[in-house]
């Protein structure tokens, strides 16, 4: 007999797989050069099952554009700066100070939130599929 709650924590793990995979080869190169197969290759997945978690490389593309994004570094130091108590002058260091960090630490993630902007404005995504997925 099946064990749900494994087999939906088995599919959680193989899921971040997939996107950890996705998003080395979206930050190395343009998304639209990367091809399924790769994709699947990179997260140690048959073409079949990569499917069974995407439907399609747009879908792909959004889940890990609305789960990746530098909001969450922003955020973080705003919280810890205690931010909603600051002035004008003081929320925008935060946020400067953030895009700085990013820019040093994480230039990979810069460069997929780029070539994401692209993509998605590329495959004219609606608005709607742009919004983060309750899969997670």
């Amino acid at each position: 007999m099946r064990d749900s709650k494994k087999d939906a924590a088995e599919m959680a793990v193989r899921r971040k797989r997939v996107l950890e995979a996705v998003f080395r080869l979206f930050a190395a190169c343009s998304i639209e050069a990367v091809k399924l197969t790769e994709i699947a290759e990179a997260a140690v997945l048959g073409i079949v099952t990569l499917y069974r978690y995407f439907k399609t490389k747009p879908d792909l593309v959004i889940e890990l554009g609305t789960t990746n994004t530098m909001h969450e570094e922003v955020e973080r130091n705003y919280a810890a700066k205690n931010g909603a108590q600051l002035d004008a002058l003081g929320e925008m260091e935060i946020y400067l100070d953030s895009i700085i960090e990013l820019y040093r630490s994480h230039k990979d993630l810069l460069k997929f939130n780029r070539n994401f902007d692209t993509y998605v404005k590329h495959v004219e995504c609606s608005a709607e599929q742009m919004r983060p997925s309750t899969r997670r």
